[in-house]
């Protein structure tokens, strides 16, 4: 998978393992596991993961103050996930280099209350937020096209304000049609992700940014 990964950043990745210690180059990382893995242990790179497991859907929006017992306990991207202030964050901390992924837009589910979107990961339905609010939180269908592509364009403005399409990467999800269960590959498909929304979704990003 790595090796794919590699293909599809180029120069970029070869940059980023094999520059001489001392030069550090900087990705801010968006997405699902799939971009969270890529420069593990690598220490010549500096990378922002403060946005990660956050739906794109759900990551902009105004800074919100919100009470510290939300998530002082919880995860960093718990924090931007409820405070949301994706702009702001933008305007003081681009990296050199933006990746990311959509699988996690197009498999998370994402929850409305009182006109503010959240991304409904792991962290999120864990967290005491999400206790205390869930009978009021309202689950959203995003299969839409009315509904992720208007989500999806807010996103896409944010980070082409902030980044040239030069610098963004996308890394495309394919379904291998085999997965690992149990020490065995088995012929499956993805219970959690919607592949054909999800390629409509890059279709688009791509379509839109160019990247």
């Amino acid at each position: 998978y790595k090796k794919k990964i590699a293909a599809v950043l180029g120069s970029k990745i070869g940059l980023a393992r094999y520059e001489n210690k001392g030069k550090e180059h900087s990705f801010a990382l968006m997405g699902s596991v799939l971009t969270a893995d890529l420069f593990n242990g690598d220490e010549t790179v500096v990378t922002d993961r403060s946005h990660l497991f956050i739906s794109q859907l759900a990551v902009c929006g105004n800074h919100i103050d919100t009470d510290e017992k939300y998530y002082r306990d919880g995860v960093v991207p718990l924090y931007y996930n409820l405070t949301k202030g994706f702009d702001e964050y933008l305007a003081d901390n681009t990296s050199e280099n933006l990746i990311l992924d959509l699988y996690y837009a197009a498999s998370t589910p994402i929850y409305e209350m009182d006109g503010v979107l959240y991304s409904g990961g792991k962290a999120f339905v864990e967290s005491r937020f999400y206790e205390e609010y869930k009978d009021r939180l309202k689950k959203l269908s995003i299969k839409e096209e009315s509904v992720w592509k208007p989500l999806l364009d807010s996103f896409i403005a944010s980070v082409t304000s902030a980044y040239n399409p030069r610098n963004i990467m996308l890394i495309r999800v394919g379904d291998p049609g085999l997965y690992l269960v149990n020490g065995r590959f088995i012929r499956a498909r993805d219970r959690f992700c919607d592949l054909k929304l999800l390629q409509e979704m890059e279709n688009y990003f791509i379509m839109r940014t160019a990247p």
